[in-house]
């Protein structure tokens, strides 16, 4: 890769790592009533986590494709126990339904050791999950699976598709 192809794949991953920051920040303003500079400092160290691991672009991606299986198909997810259940950016993006403050699981962005591809965990209700895949699939989405569950296939992160009984 010539000096010329580098710097535009750097530009490319920064806008990246900024539509992210924004996304986040005006879901973290939706979702918070007040956003405290605690909250705001864990938000900014798990952006800058995510933007070295060079996953804006899946957080993005996988953000698009569950806000259409909402709109679409009226699905939303379930609380996970993935690596997102403490993650306030997942939270300010709508990946992950629980409030990490309500329910004590934050994540600590200086211990978030992880090696690529991440690997993710959604859920969704025993009884929509199939739909859900059948609708990705349909939606160009690639999928492989992972101990007989579905697997979505991003550039840098899979995530598991899992059900969740009620």
């Amino acid at each position: 890769m010539n000096k010329k192809q580098k710097r535009k794949v750097q530009l490319q991953q920064r806008t990246l790592n900024e539509s992210l920051t924004f996304q986040t920040m005006f879901g973290a303003k939706q979702k918070f009533d007040s956003l405290t500079p605690e909250i705001e400092t864990r938000i900014k160290e798990e952006l800058l986590v995510f933007a070295n691991l060079g996953i804006a672009k899946d957080l993005m991606t996988l953000r698009d494709v569950m806000d259409k299986v909402k709109e679409q198909l009226g699905y939303s997810a379930e609380p996970s126990k993935g690596i997102l259940a403490g993650s306030y950016v997942a939270y300010c993006l709508g990946l992950e339904p629980s409030n990490p403050m309500v329910t004590g699981k934050e994540i600590e962005p200086k211990d978030f050791q992880v090696t690529l591809p991440l690997g993710l965990t959604i859920c969704y209700d025993n009884e929509v999950r199939n739909e859900v895949v059948n609708w990705m699939k349909e939606h160009g989405c690639e999928f492989t699976t992972y101990m007989s569950q579905p697997m979505l296939k991003l550039e840098n992160t899979r995530v598991i598709i899992r059900r969740v009984l009620k």
